[in-house]
């Protein structure tokens, strides 16, 4: 279920950088005899390049805090193998109680989502020097 979630938001982004790009070096590698499938790698993906790794960011961040989906249909279920993070945290602060780990949790979810921000950051950064 959580796969199609935000399928049309990723396709919009993707379609919008598709759209954006320069047709300079379109014409180029047709000039220089590249093929379709050259044109796409050497090309179109580089390009491409930042739209896709916002496009990942957006969707790692929401498979990350992926709550309701598990809650409403398995609830962590069978045994623990659905569990994620984000249901640890809310079955650690309102099942178990304990506020303090679970805010201890949850900052560490937001600073796992940090990392992988920067990284994706810094791939972005590198591709664009």
């Amino acid at each position: 279920v959580d796969v199609w979630h935000e399928t049309s938001l990723i396709m919009i982004i993707i379609l919008a950088g598709l759209t954006s790009l320069d047709k300079t070096p379109y014409e180029a590698a047709r000039v220089d005899g590249a093929s379709g499938f050259q044109t796409f790698i050497y090309i179109t993906l580089p390009m491409l390049l930042p739209v896709i790794t916002i496009a990942v960011l957006i969707r790692m961040i929401a498979a990350i805090k992926t709550y309701d989906l598990i809650y409403i249909l398995t609830r962590g279920g069978p045994g623990f193998k659905t569990e994620t993070m984000s249901y640890f945290v809310y079955k650690m602060a309102f099942r178990k109680m304990s506020m303090g780990d679970a805010s201890a949790q949850s900052f560490i979810l937001l600073l796992i989502i940090l990392v992988f921000s920067l990284i994706l950051l810094k791939v972005i950064a590198r591709k664009e020097a």
